[in-house]
């Protein structure tokens, strides 16, 4: 008998145990990959939405996906100001995501509001989690991604 393999009780109790935790890292390692990657596809779903209700107008639905932050420092008439002042909100087609991430519980969405005439403009949205739900906390229409 080989003097490498445990054969005693101990040593299949230690081996026994040494599986279980290896089992249960690999179980919390693919929990924590599903759970990140459905919140990218939250974050996403969220700012889809928030560009259909812009593009039909509809500026006090579209106000209701910010945070309560974002409120505190942008009332209304503030936000309806800077959309009507970028019309790519209304006159896009489609939104293209160039990228998503979460880092310290702030969700990411880095894309191309494209036009009918297929220009594009770079916009940048940062999502923070408010109970269930993923809201816009800051968004930015720049040359730069």
């Amino acid at each position: 008998m080989r003097k490498d393999v445990p054969t005693t009780f101990l040593g299949k109790l230690y081996l026994k145990i040494c599986l279980i935790v290896m089992l249960i890292g690999t179980v919390s390692v693919i929990y924590d990959e599903v759970n990140d990657l459905l919140n990218k596809q939250k974050i996403l779903k969220t700012i889809e939405t928030h560009i259909r209700v812009l593009r039909v107008k509809n500026i006090s639905a579209a106000y209701e996906f910010t945070s309560e932050s974002f409120k505190k420092n942008t009332d209304i008439d503030s936000f309806t100001k800077f959309i009507e002042g970028n019309t790519c909100f209304f006159s896009n087609k489609r939104f293209r995501c160039i990228s998503r991430k979460i880092n310290k519980g702030l969700g990411y969405v880095y894309g191309y509001l494209v036009s009918a005439g297929d220009s594009e403009q770079k916009v940048t949205y940062q999502l923070i989690r408010e109970g269930k739900m993923w809201r816009i906390s800051y968004i930015s229409l720049s040359d730069k991604l």
